[in-house]
């Protein structure tokens, strides 16, 4: 796939890469350089959040409780 017409496939709908405002990489992602730079060239540097390998993946499910979960949080 050519970056700009990289298309993802989520659950049964189709994101184009301009739909796409941020990517999160985690541990195996940010720190494998191949795998880093084909996140970079897909959906360009300034969307690519990192940082906090080990954590992110608890960060994002917390903030998406509320979806899951919303009588939880009224």
């Amino acid at each position: 796939m050519k970056s700009a017409e990289a298309r993802l496939s989520v659950g049964a709908s189709l994101l184009a890469t301009s739909g796409i405002e941020t990517v999160s990489l985690t541990v195996v992602t940010s720190l494998i350089h191949k795998l880093r730079l084909e996140f970079i060239t897909r959906f360009g540097q300034e969307k690519i959040r990192d940082g906090q390998e080990f954590t992110g993946v608890a960060d994002g499910l917390a903030l998406g409780a509320p979806l899951f979960f919303p009588e939880l949080h009224r």
